[in-house]
C-alpha cells in the first residue's frame, strides 16, 4: 500500500509507482516528516511499541486473549504474543503475488477474527488474488488452532470481486457488528476516471465504493437492503465511498463509522464545487454517501445522500489521508473519563489523531499530534488501551505495533491503621491505569522486599512498629504514581491475667457451682500459647438431680504473640450427663455423640473465644462429682501451651439423703406402722368379753 498518490498529489503527481525517484523525492521531505520521539501527547499518556518486524503492514486484529495478528502487504500474516514477543508468520496467502501487491494499494490489506474465537477458530482477509497479474481482490478466511494460530486448513473462499487491473482505490477494512455479521468496506477502484459522474460506486450491481455486508460463512443474509432479485448486489450495504480506510463498531451501541479517504481534486464531476475533503460517515443500512456526485461538504446536497458528521479540509505540508479509526469503549477503561465514549481518528500523512465525544456536538480535539508518516489501523486491545500500526516513514523508522497507555493512578490510598502490640496490620492499596500495574510497598520511604500485592500485612506489628509510615508506589511502562501516606498505630496488648482457681467446696444450697478451671503458665510472645479454662455451673436452686441442667462454660484464650491457625478445642462429656447444644462465639461447634469439637480458623494475640455447653443430669453421681476434660490443639501452637485441662464439678451438699433412699424407708415405716396397728386391733378384740343382748320384740305390748 504505497499510497503514492497521496503522498504527492499536492504536487498532482497521481498514481506513479515508488520508484527510485519517488524514493528521491520523498528523502527530500523527510525535513517536513516528524519522527514519533516528538510526538506531543497529553499529560500522563505515553507510547511503547509493542512490536516491529513486519514489512509494510497494512492491518491488525487481536483475538481476545490479547494476541495480536498483523497483515503485510505481501501476503503474510504474523503473530505476536500481547506483550509483543513475535510468535511467527501464521499464514502466507498463496495468491498474493509480492510483486504485484508491490504495486500501489492491493495485496494482503484487511483482517478479522472471529467474535466467537476459540469456538468458532476463524480469521478472515482481504486481499488482491494474482490471477494470471491481472488482479483480483477477494475475501476468504482460514481455520486456524486456537492455542498455536497456525493454520489447520485450506482457504474458504467468501467473496470474489470482478478483475480490475486498476491498483489504487480497494479499500480493505474487515468488521464484524454486534449482529455477528461480517462487514467490508471497498474502494472504487478509481471508477470514475473512466465514467465521471456515473461511476461504479453509484451503480447498485457493482461491488466497488460500498460497505458489504455477509454471513461468516459467506452467505448472504436476507435483512441486506438490496436483497432481492431487481434491487442489486445482495451483498450491499451501503454505497457511495470513495476509498474507505477504516470500519469501527461502537461496543454497546453498535454505531458504525466509516472513514472514506478523500480525493485531492474533490469531486470529479464538472461543476460541483468545494475543495478536497476527508471524511467520517455515520453508517446505516442503504445509506448513499454521494462519491462521486459530491465530496465532504458538497454531500448532504446530492438527493437522497448521507452528509457526513465529521470532514476536514486538505492542510497537512503534503497530503492528507484519513486512515484508522476506534471508539474507545472498552469494558474497563485505563483512560481517564473524558476519554471514554470518544471517537478516535488518525491520519496517514498529517501524522496526528483526533478524537470526539460520541452522541454530542462534533468538535474534534488533537488527541497525538507529530506521530509523523504511515498510522494505516488502530484498534483498542482487550487491556484498554488503544493500538495502532505505522508503516513508518520514508527511512523505515517507526514500524510496527504501538501502544498508547496511561500512566497509573491511585483511586484508593491506605489508610491509618491502629492494632494492638502482637496483632497484624494490614494496609489496601488499589489503582486504575495501563496494565500490568506493579505495586511496590514502602516503610518510611523504603521498599519492602516482597511486599508487592494489593495488600500489605505486619505480621505482627509491635511496639517498636509504633509510627511508622506506610505508602504503595504503582508503575507501568507509562509513569508512576505514589498514594498518601498511613500511619500505623501500636498500643500495648492487654495483660492477660492468670485464671482464677476455684477450690472444690460444695457453695451453700442454691448457690451457683462452678467448677475448677486449669491454671496456664505465662504467655510466649514469641509464639501461639493456647490458654484454656472451663466452668460449670448449675441453675439456681438446684442439687444435681437428674433432668437438671448444668451449663458448661470453655474459655480458650491465646496469651502468646502470633496469632494461632487451625484451633480445634474437643470436650469429651462425661456419660453421667447427656448433651442438650453446643454454642460458641465464634467458628464451628459440633456434637458427635458424647463429644464437643470446636473449630476456630484463627485466633490472633489477646484474642478470646468461649464456647457453652449445656447439659442435662442423667445419673447423679454418688459422691455429687461430675470430671468434664477439654483438649486444645493448633498448627503452630507452642510446645509450652497448655494442651488439656480437666474440670471437677461436686454438686452442692443439702444434708439430706438422696430421694429415693428417703422413698423407700418413708415406705417401709409405713408397711410397718400398719401392719402393728392391725395387730394391735386384732389382740384388743379377742381380749374383750364378748355381752348377750336380750331381742327386743317387734310387738310392743310384748315382754318377755
Amino acid at each position: 500500500m504505497s499510497f503514492s498518490d497521496r503522498f504527492f498529489r499536492r504536487w498532482r503527481i497521481s498514481h506513479v509507482r515508488f520508484t527510485l525517484l519517488g524514493a528521491v523525492i520523498a528523502t527530500l521531505l523527510l525535513n517536513l516528516t516528524p519522527t514519533q520521539a516528538q510526538a506531543a501527547l497529553p499529560a500522563g499518556f505515553g507510547i511503547v511499541q509493542v512490536a516491529g518486524g513486519v514489512a509494510a503492514p497494512t492491518a491488525m486484529a487481536f483475538t481476545p486473549d490479547g494476541r495480536i495478528l498483523v497483515t503485510s502487504q505481501f501476503g503474510q500474516v504474523q503473530a505476536y504474543a500481547a506483550d509483543g514477543t513475535a510468535l511467527g508468520a501464521i499464514l502466507t496467502v498463496p495468491t498474493v503475488n509480492p510483486n504485484l501487491a508491490a504495486f500501489d494499494e492491493r495485496g494482503l490489506l484487511g483482517i478479522a477474527v472471529d467474535p466467537q474465537f476459540p469456538a468458532q477458530p476463524f480469521i478472515y482477509v482481504y486481499f488482491t488474488n494474482n490471477n494470471g497479474g491481472l488482479g483480483q481482490n477477494r475475501i476468504s478466511r482460514y481455520q486456524v488452532d486456537p492455542n498455536t494460530l497456525q493454520v489447520t486448513g485450506a482457504q474458504q473462499l467468501l467473496l470474489e470481486f470482478p478483475v480490475n487491473t486498476t491498483t489504487n482505490h480497494n479499500g480493505g477494512p474487515l468488521a464484524f457488528g454486534p449482529d455477528g455479521l461480517l462487514y467490508a468496506a471497498i474502494g472504487d477502484k478509481q471508477s470514475w476516471n473512466t465514467a465521471p459522474c456515473t461511476a461504479l460506486a453509484q451503480d447498485l450491481n457493482s461491488l466497488l465504493g460500498k460497505v458489504l455486508r455477509i454471513n461468516p460463512d459467506g452467505t448472504i443474509p436476507a435483512s441486506n437492503p438490496f436483497a432481492g432479485p431487481t434491487l442489486g448486489r445482495d451483498e450491499i450495504y451501503a454505497y457511495g465511498l470513495r476509498n474507505p480506510f477504516a470500519l469501527a463498531f461502537q461496543p454497546g451501541t453498535g454505531r458504525l463509522h466509516i472513514n472514506d479517504v478523500g480525493g485531492g481534486e474533490g469531486s470529479p464531476c464538472p461543476g460541483v464545487p468545494g475543495t478536497p475533503h476527508e471524511e467520517i460517515n455515520l453508517g446505516a443500512p442503504g445509506a448513499n454517501y454521494a462519491w462521486p456526485l459530491a465530496e465532504g461538504a458538497n454531500q448532504g446536497a446530492v438527493g437522497g445522500a448521507t452528509a457526513p458528521i465529521l470532514i476536514y479540509p486538505h492542510t497537512g505540508p503534503i497530503c492528507d489521508s484519513i486512515t484508522g479509526g476506534t471508539f474507545y469503549n472498552p469494558p474497563n477503561p485505563t483512560y481517564p473519563a473524558d476519554y471514554v465514549n470518544d471517537y478516535y481518528f488518525a491520519d496517514y500523512c498529517s501524522g496526528f489523531i483526533r478524537r470526539f465525544e460520541v452522541g454530542g456536538a462534533v468538535a474534534p480535539q488533537d488527541f497525538i499530534t507529530n506521530l509523523g508518516f504511515g498510522l494505516v489501523d488502530m484498534k483498542v486491545g482487550p487491556n484498554g488501551d488503544i493500538y495502532y500500526l505505522s508503516r513508518g516513514d520514508f527511512t523505515g523508522q517507526g514500524v510496527g505495533v504501538f501502544r498508547i497507555g496511561y500512566q497509573p493512578t491511585v483511586t484508593q490510598n491506605p489508610q491509618p491503621v491502629t492494632v494492638q502490640s502482637g496483632q497484624p496490620a494490614t494496609f489496601t492499596c488499589t489503582a486504575t491505569g495501563s496494565q500490568t500495574l506493579a505495586i511496590q510497598w514502602q516503610r518510611n520511604g523504603q521498599n519492602i522486599p516482597n511486599a508487592t500485592g494489593a495488600t500489605f500485612t505486619l505480621q505482627p506489628a509491635t511496639d517498636a512498629d509504633n509510627g511508622a509510615i506506610f505508602r504503595c508506589v504503582v508503575t507501568n511502562p507509562f509513569g508512576t504514581a505514589t498514594s498518601g501516606d498511613a500511619l500505623l498505630t501500636v498500643t500495648p496488648a492487654p495483660v492477660v491475667p492468670p485464671p482464677v482457681v476455684v477450690p472444690p467446696n460444695p457453695p451453700a444450697p442454691g448457690q451457683p457451682v462452678v467448677a475448677q478451671p486449669a491454671t496456664q503458665p505465662a504467655g510466649n510472645p514469641a509464639a501461639f500459647d493456647p490458654a484454656i479454662s472451663k466452668t460449670g455451673q448449675l441453675p439456681a436452686g438446684s442439687i444435681g438431680l437428674p433432668g437438671e441442667r448444668i451449663t458448661w462454660t470453655i474459655s480458650v484464650s491465646n496469651i502468646g504473640g502470633q496469632p494461632g491457625t487451625n484451633i480445634t478445642v474437643v470436650d469429651n462429656v462425661p456419660n453421667a450427663l447427656r448433651i442438650e447444644s453446643a454454642t460458641a462465639d465464634r467458628g464451628t461447634a459440633t456434637v458427635s455423640g458424647q463429644s464437643v469439637a470446636l473449630t476456630i480458623p484463627t485466633l490472633g494475640a489477646g484474642e478470646t473465644v468461649r464456647i457453652s455447653i449445656v447439659t442435662s443430669i442423667v445419673v447423679s453421681p454418688p459422691d455429687g462429682i461430675i470430671s468434664n476434660t477439654a483438649t486444645i490443639n493448633g498448627t503452630n501452637k507452642s510446645a509450652t501451651g497448655t494442651v488439656n485441662v480437666a474440670t471437677v464439678l461436686r454438686l452442692p451438699s443439702t444434708g439430706e439423703s438422696p430421694l429415693w433412699r428417703r422413698y423407700l424407708v418413708s415406705a417401709i415405716m409405713i408397711v410397718v406402722v400398719g401392719i402393728v396397728a392391725l395387730v394391735m386391733v386384732t389382740l384388743a378384740q379377742a381380749l374383750t368379753p364378748r355381752r348377750v343382748r336380750k331381742p327386743i320384740s317387734k310387738y310392743p305390748t310384748m315382754r318377755w
